[in-house]
């Protein structure tokens, strides 16, 4: 891969390597059951990280055409679509609803802001370390349980995920009048501000680990 950018073996590795556990040499097909466990910790840190909504997996103004039967179907790479066409809409399973006339059909296309769900390989290389770093705590509590490794873990979580913010501070062009209580403030130069924060894109909500 290019860059600094992890590969989901040299992650699976580093997050066995935290248990002081020996590395595998494939995924697929799976080698061990620690291998197995740890990749299930990826997913799910994967996809816990990516719901939370960040500039690197938000896109706006997306353009949402009808389907054949006038529904406007979710696209599968979506985790959450918030429509900006109008209040009324809503997602609901895998289309939009609107709330108001209690309706799947509509008369025209709609726009909305989606937070897509990244494959390992579309993930810069901040969102992989902290997604890894968290996988790797989880996965030395449920095999060694509290030692002075675990709190070291801990450590690296909180670097990875400040790292991560500061990352999304400078490719969202941020500033202070995008803090929580100022989301109708100006940035520099970012006219999506105050819709990044209402629609989940928010790098200064505090998240837990």
């Amino acid at each position: 891969m290019a860059g600094f950018n992890l590969s989901e073996l040299e992650a699976i590795n580093l997050i066995l390597a935290s248990a002081d556990m020996m590395p595998v040499s494939q995924l697929t097909p799976s080698t061990t059951a620690e291998a197995t466990l740890a990749q299930t910790q990826l997913d799910a840190c994967v996809n816990e990280i990516q719901a939370e909504g960040w500039n690197f997996n938000t896109t706006y103004d997306v353009e949402l055409a009808l389907d054949g039967d006038s529904k406007v179907p979710v696209p599968s790479t979506a985790i959450r679509v918030i429509p900006s066409t109008s209040p009324a809409y809503i997602q609901r399973n895998d289309f939009i609803y609107d709330r108001e006339n209690e309706t799947y059909v509509f008369d025209n296309a709609i726009k909305a802001t989606i937070v897509y769900l990244l494959t390992w390989d579309e993930l810069s290389y901040e969102a992989q370390n902290y997604m890894l770093k968290k996988a790797a705590r989880r996965f030395h509590e449920y095999h060694v349980g509290s030692s002075d490794a675990l709190r070291s873990l801990v450590q690296d979580e909180q670097e990875a995920r400040r790292l991560l913010l500061e990352s999304e501070t400078h490719s969202g062009r941020y500033s202070m009048f995008d803090a929580p209580d100022m989301h109708a403030g100006l940035s520099y130069g970012n006219s999506l501000v105050g819709r990044a924060s209402f629609n989940g894109a928010d790098p200064f909500y505090t998240r837990d680990f």
